[in-house]
């Protein structure tokens, strides 16, 4: 059986790729890394090739060239399916349903509210390795301007998952949560073992052996309010990978209430869709309703 992974929940779709999609010895993984050049060539070009440079076949082959006979669970999981740099999230639905028309979709999927905060400090963090810092309102000010090139056209995941189920079918198509990762590590990864059709224990402890993209450390944060201006970039670069390095408390972003209002206003309808359709306790976990 094949399955595709689109992603949304970002750094969390990141560490069930590395840590788990990759390792686990019951799944074929097509995905990045990937084992060869030519699978990741054909991965990036499903995302990114313009429809006028696009190969399907091509693609079909370089993939098709990573099947084995005899494996229970194929998994292509990229989370670059859906996000804002690809070419075009529809596009990218249709040639998937090309490539794999009998496939099974699910996505994992965390609050909109909690995937801006967690983007914002995930950027920040670049800028500070290289002694750049800008602010939350800075960085708003600029991906509002332009929310279709910004993780703002990420966020509306009633519409691009309605897509994914008019391809497939509704009853090939299945929400995994973030926030029931978060309170019940054990449940969710029986419950996303259960439908890929592979050991739930081997599952969960893959899961459990290390973090991928470590939590953003509070003093970093301040440091680049702060202290770092008044340093050689030279020495802040280099103090700031040293924070980086040494983590501690993790760094909160609270959304100032224009913001929030703005992502509920573009989301919250969406959310009551996605919770009607799919019978998600979206409500239950804090979305904007």
């Amino acid at each position: 059986m094949i399955f595709i992974h689109p992603g949304m929940a970002k750094s969390a779709t990141t560490s069930l790729q590395r840590l788990v999609f990759a390792r686990h010895p019951e799944i074929t993984y097509l995905g990045l890394p990937a084992a060869d050049p030519a699978a990741k060539a054909a991965i990036r070009e499903i995302c990114r090739a313009d429809s006028l440079w696009y190969d399907g076949e091509r693609v079909r082959r370089s993939l098709a060239a990573r099947l084995h006979g005899g494996e229970q669970t194929v998994l292509l999981s990229y989370e670059n399916f859906t996000l804002y740099e690809s070419k075009d999230k529809g596009l990218v639905a249709a040639r998937l349903f090309e490539l794999f028309p009998d496939a099974r979709v699910f996505f994992t999927i965390r609050r909109q509210q909690d995937v801006l905060s967690a983007w914002y400090l995930q950027k920040v963090q670049k800028h500070l390795r290289y002694a750049h810092f800008i602010g939350f309102e800075q960085w708003w000010e600029m991906i509002s301007d332009l929310p279709h090139r910004s993780i703002l056209d990420d966020l509306r995941y009633h519409e691009i998952i309605a897509r994914y189920a008019e391809l497939f079918g509704r009853e090939r198509v299945r929400m995994f949560l973030h926030e029931e990762l978060v309170a019940d590590p054990g449940a969710f990864c029986k419950d996303v073992a259960g439908f890929l059709g592979v050991d739930a224990q081997r599952f969960e402890r893959l899961l459990s052996e290390g973090h991928e993209n470590p939590t953003v450390p509070a003093r970093l944060l301040t440091y680049g309010r702060t202290l770092m201006r008044f340093l050689p970039q030279r020495f802040a670069r280099k103090l700031a990978r040293k924070l980086i390095a040494r983590g501690g408390q993790r760094a909160r972003i609270e959304l100032p209430p224009e913001v929030r209002a703005f992502v509920h206003e573009l989301c919250a309808e969406g959310n009551r869709r996605l919770a009607r359709d799919f019978e998600l306790p979206l409500a239950r976990h804090g979305y904007l309703l």
